[in-house]
């Protein structure tokens, strides 16, 4: 463990997922291992919560289904129950919706069928003596369902931050009542509950994935049907928000098995794939190129500073070539434009071009014999006059590099 890592029991505490009312969920490092850790807030010591919150976490260690977020083990530490899950690489549905605006048709009806065959599974599950154990969720909204970066859909929270507030229910403690506007009628008037609760909130995150918002409150809120969608698809969206609980789907597996159909239709799964890529982008890779790495961690003031030294350092170095140049390139001999008859002016230019002390013509013409004597005369000690010209040009500081 690193130094300044706050611990739970055996898990390094990495970071803070998300709270309720009475739990939270953490992000923990368990041997290696990235896993999430939900467990009751240290400071509520409520003892009917603690209690619902163990029951809660024995339950779900019971639920094994490709759909359901896995717990591995639940536990004490210090007297604070905790529960602990498989970490989903992803984000919520809520969380994909606000980034997208709306889902496409196809991706909408994949990750509600993905819910519904987990549901299902939930509805089925049997105790110890092999009857029925008639589970309600009770809590189905688009935070609670969690959408891997392949496209895997996996059911969660079952409701821990309200599990208090669950008493008098006839529904095994640890499944609450549930967020507003996802829940059914009956669930509003406290009737009791069975699966078709769970159908009605599936109905509800079904719109709302559709339309980017929740259908109203009113009492059209049921027959509220969603443009822009296939016509097979918004009579399942409104059949399962159907207010009387007969008229809806009669089971959270019959509405997947409705939904199958428009899935492959519209290949869903594939929809939600591509558009994971925009909606929940891959962090970067450990294989980026360090120095990509490197100049990513420096902040805007760094940055700044090291531009600055490059543009610095690449001036100095522009300068210092720029005077060896000029130093290696010695100024055309004096006595040459004497040599420049004065009865053709206009040639002037073309005799005085050539530089005719280091390259001699090779026509041999009268002018070259007397041309190549200032040479050895430029390394000789120049007398007073060239001495004070070339004073005045700094080759006190800067001698030639030619010279020997």
């Amino acid at each position: 463990m690193s130094k300044g890592v706050a611990r739970f029991g055996r898990f390094d505490v990495l970071a803070r997922i998300g709270a309720g009312g009475a739990g939270e969920v953490l992000l923990v490092d368990d041997g290696g291992r990235r896993l999430a850790l939900k467990r009751l807030l240290p400071h509520f010591d409520a003892a009917d919560a603690a209690s619902l919150f163990e029951r809660e976490g024995a339950l779900a260690a019971r639920l094994v289904h490709p759909n359901v977020v896995q717990v591995l083990e639940h536990g004490h530490v210090g007297g604070v129950p905790y529960v602990l899950m498989e970490l989903v690489d992803g984000k919520s549905l809520h969380a994909l919706v606000r980034a997208a605006g709306r889902l496409p048709a196809g991706a909408a009806a994949f990750v509600v069928r993905e819910a519904c065959r987990g549901l299902a599974y939930l509805h089925g599950v049997t105790g110890d003596d092999g009857r029925p154990l008639a589970l309600v969720h009770r809590d189905v909204s688009p935070a609670n369902l969690l959408v891997a970066r392949g496209g895997a859909v996996k059911l969660c929270d079952f409701g821990i931050a309200k599990a208090t507030a669950a008493t008098g229910t006839r529904t095994v403690p640890g499944f609450v009542k549930g967020k507003r506007g996802y829940r059914s009628p009956e669930q509003e008037s406290r009737a009791p509950l069975d699966a078709r609760s769970d159908v009605y909130a599936a109905g509800v995150v079904l719109f709302e994935a559709l339309t980017g918002g929740r259908p109203g409150d009113d009492d059209e809120r049921p027959s509220r049907r969603v443009d822009g969608v296939p016509a097979a698809l918004d009579e399942i969206c409104v059949r399962a928000r159907a207010r009387d609980r007969a008229a809806r789907f009669a089971g959270a597996a019959e509405m997947a098995a409705a939904l199958d159909a428009v899935v492959a239709e519209l290949q869903g799964d594939a929809q939600l794939r591509a558009g994971m890529t925009r909606w929940c982008p891959a962090p970067p890779t450990a294989a980026e190129p360090t120095r990509t790495r490197t100049l990513a961690r420096l902040d805007g003031g760094r940055r700044w500073l090291v531009a600055a030294a490059i543009v610095v350092v690449a001036v100095a170095l522009g300068a210092v070539a720029l005077t060896f140049h000029r130093r290696a390139d010695p100024a055309p001999p004096t006595s040459v434009p004497t040599s420049v008859p004065t009865s053709a002016p206009t040639s002037a230019p073309t005799t005085s071009a050539p530089v005719t002390a280091t390259i001699p013509p090779p026509p041999a013409p009268p002018a070259p014999p007397a041309l190549p004597s200032p040479a050895p005369s430029q390394h000789a000690p120049p007398p007073a006059k060239h001495r004070h010209r070339a004073t005045r040009r700094g080759s006190d500081y800067m001698p030639d590099p030619f010279h020997r």
